[in-house]
This record gives structure tokens, C-alpha cells and sequence, in this order.
């Protein structure tokens, strides 16, 4: 589903105002993916940021109505936005060498994410303490599915150890979304990738 995100985006013209939605599906997807580093959001939200801002700058009226960010209709979820926002702005306050380094282990892995549907099948996110691994069964000793949302937090970053061989997987799979969109733009668009996109890179690179 991501990697189909991914490739509508860049297909579609920075004035298009069902671009915002889109970057808003790309989001809530890596959130309910669990486990993508933290950067890939940071950097999907700062594509979704600047397209938004890029719109209400323009000189036409380009949008019947505004845009809602993170619309409670179409992700189902009321506080999505509060958590990604929570996220990205973690980026003002951690300072690491090389966070893409697997010695790090989990410790910049997104956290797992649940949602807590109602009898009216809107749900509300949970973020979770850790990471975990989904190819092992959910048994009750961890705790995980029984009693979830008294023993949720906010925390930001998991601190579970996991094998290094799925930190490996998961490092690759969110550099390899920050590529394919990159790739992707570069293929469709008839410019380069505009410069505070290129700044950005490179803060995610590193």
C-alpha cells in the first residue's frame, strides 16, 4: 500500500490539492506499518508540510475548501495527527551520529501502533511502548493484546531488543521508501527534486 502512495505522489503536479491526501495515507500507513525508522516519517511529513504550505502560498485559489490535516473521515482515526506530529518534532531534540546505525537497534524505530475501534468503527491510535516482532505470536506474558490501552504510553521510542537481522529489514525497508519516492520524482517530473526537498535528504541520510 505504501510503495502505491509513494508512486501516486510523484505522478501528481505540486498544484494539486489531492496531493495533501495522499502524503496523509502515506503517513498513516507507515504508522500502522510499526517499526519504520523514525526519518522515513520525518521526511514523508515534511514532503506533506511543504506541498501544503506551497498551496496556501499560491496566488490562485487552489482548493475549494482547506485542506484538513489528517482527515478524521478518511484515516478513521482522531488523534493520528497529534501523534505524527509528536514524532516529527523529535527531530528539534535528538541528537545522534548516524541514526541509521543498526548498533542503535530499536531505539529509532517507530513504535507499534493499534487501533481502538468504537461500535461506530472510528478508531482511535495507540502508540505503543516497542516495536514487536510480528513474526512471533502475541502470547499474554507480553501483554500486548489483553489490557491495551491501559498499558499504552506515548513514549517515542521502543526499547525492546529485537534481532539485528529484523533492525536490518526494517532499516532497509524505510531507506528503501525514502529512495523509491526520490527515484520516483526524479523519473516523472521534468525538474529536480526542488532544494529544501534536497536539504532535507540529507538530513535524513544521516
Amino acid at each position: 500500500m505504501i510503495r502505491k502512495y509513494i508512486l501516486a505522489s510523484v505522478t501528481k503536479f505540486g498544484d494539486d490539492p489531492s496531493i495533501i491526501e495522499v502524503y496523509d495515507r502515506i503517513l498513516w500507513g507507515i504508522l500502522m506499518y510499526g517499526g519504520a525508522h523514525i526519518k522515513t516519517l520525518w521526511f514523508f511529513k515534511m514532503l506533506r508540510d511543504y506541498y501544503d504550505t506551497k498551496l496556501n502560498l499560491s496566488p490562485f485559489d487552489l482548493k475549494n475548501e482547506p485542506i484538513k490535516q489528517f482527515d478524521e473521515d478518511l484515516l478513521r482515526s482522531s488523534n493520528a495527527l497529534p501523534i505524527v506530529e509528536q514524532i516529527y518534532y523529535l527531530k528539534e531534540n535528538i541528537k545522534a551520529v548516524d541514526m541509521w546505525d543498526q548498533r542503535h537497534g530499536s531505539s529509532f524505530l517507530i513504535p507499534q501502533i493499534l487501533v481502538d475501534v468504537d461500535d461506530n468503527n472510528f478508531g482511535k491510535a495507540i502508540l505503543m511502548d516497542e516495536f514487536f516482532d510480528e513474526n512471533n505470536p502475541y502470547g499474554n506474558n507480553k501483554g500486548f493484546v489483553i489490557g491495551t490501552a491501559q498499558r499504552a504510553s506515548r513514549k517515542l521510542r521502543g526499547h525492546m531488543k529485537l534481532h539485528q537481522k529484523i533492525v536490518r529489514f526494517q532499516l532497509d525497508k524505510s531507506s528503501e521508501w525514502i529512495y523509491l519516492w526520490t527515484k520516483a520524482y526524479c523519473d516523472h517530473q521534468s525538474h529536480d527534486v526542488p532544494l529544501p526537498i534536497q536539504q532535507f535528504l540529507g538530513l535524513c541520510a544521516e
